[in-house]
């Protein structure tokens, strides 16, 4: 019997993008041998290349692939990952990226929801940040401002003009 003897080693299997703590994606690296057809049995490791990542191994079945099932990270950004056999110093490792994106948001802040004070035809202008629920920014959600008294104060797109004396409310 012929064993085949590893020479190539790459991902053939892993999402571009996941969103934060979205779970597990699975990620498939494939050994083969000179002809391309898959190896099984070979140990693969898999090593997240952030500071504190745990590396995982698995084997490779009949067709050469070996899958891992990694959880999503709760914080946006590129995540790298390579892929190597430590038994086989000769085999060139592989690398691959994830980019975890922001989930939808979750939260909004108002910059400026202080109490204001403000003369007739003052203006000032209100600005909000939205994050999802992991902290990370997320787009934008579309918001509408509302005066409780617009005989005091207007607002429009979250331009707030004193319009008269008085206390008004911006919702």
């Amino acid at each position: 019997q012929v064993t085949a003897r590893p020479v190539a080693l790459a991902f053939v299997g892993m999402p571009d993008t996941a969103a934060a703590g979205s779970g597990e994606v699975d990620i498939r690296v494939r050994v083969a041998d000179t002809r391309d057809d898959g190896v099984a049995g070979v140990g693969v490791r898999l090593t997240p290349l952030q500071t504190g990542a745990t590396a995982l191994k698995a084997t490779t079945g009949g067709d050469g692939v070996a899958s891992f099932a990694v959880t999503v990270p709760t914080e946006a950004g590129e995540y790298l990952f390579e892929a190597s056999v430590p038994t086989l110093a000769d085999l060139a490792p592989d690398t691959a990226a994830l980019v975890v994106e922001s989930g939808e948001a979750a939260s909004l802040a108002i910059a400026g929801d202080d109490p204001l004070e403000l003369q007739v035809g003052d203006t000032t202008r209100l600005t909000t940040s939205f994050t999802d629920a992991f902290g990370n920014p997320a787009a934008a959600m579309p918001i509408t401002w509302v005066s409780s008294d617009e005989d005091v104060a207007t607002v429009d797109g979250g331009l707030v003009e004193a319009t008269g004396e008085g206390t008004a409310s911006i919702l």
